[in-house]
């Protein structure tokens, strides 16, 4: 019995002695995506900010200062002239080239589908 004893006593220190290699707690907390969090957060809430403040800059700056310069506005007195296009000509072919187009392929009429249809479904049938 004293030899049972032993081995219990001996696989109880081996289980207490047993440790996790690292700091658990830390592992395993939220911790490392709560600072991720609060960084984006910030970066975000300091882009509104500047969003604003570049916002009212832009809407009340005001307008600008009118200067006391008088400005004067000449007319031309000469009449413009007036412009003519001309479109150029045409591009023709090259003499002694032919150039035909060829005629469609002719077109069958219903009665003649119609009919090439009602074969094919006797010779199928025959089949």
């Amino acid at each position: 019995m004293s030899e049972l004893r032993n081995e219990l006593e001996h696989a109880r220190r081996a289980y207490a002695d047993a440790r996790y290699p690292g700091d658990l707690a830390n592992d395993v907390s939220l911790r490392h995506e709560r600072s991720a969090f609060r960084w984006v957060a910030g970066a975000m809430a300091g882009s509104a900010v500047a969003a604003a403040i570049f916002l009212a800059w832009v809407l009340f700056r005001g307008a600008p200062e009118r200067s006391h310069v008088p400005y004067t506005l000449t007319i031309p007195t000469e009449q413009a002239q007036p412009m003519s296009f001309a479109m150029p000509p045409m591009p023709e072919l090259p003499t002694g080239l032919s150039f035909t187009i060829p005629a469609p392929p002719p077109m069958p009429s219903l009665d003649a589908l119609l009919e090439a249809g009602q074969t094919t479904s006797t010779t199928q049938e025959a089949v």
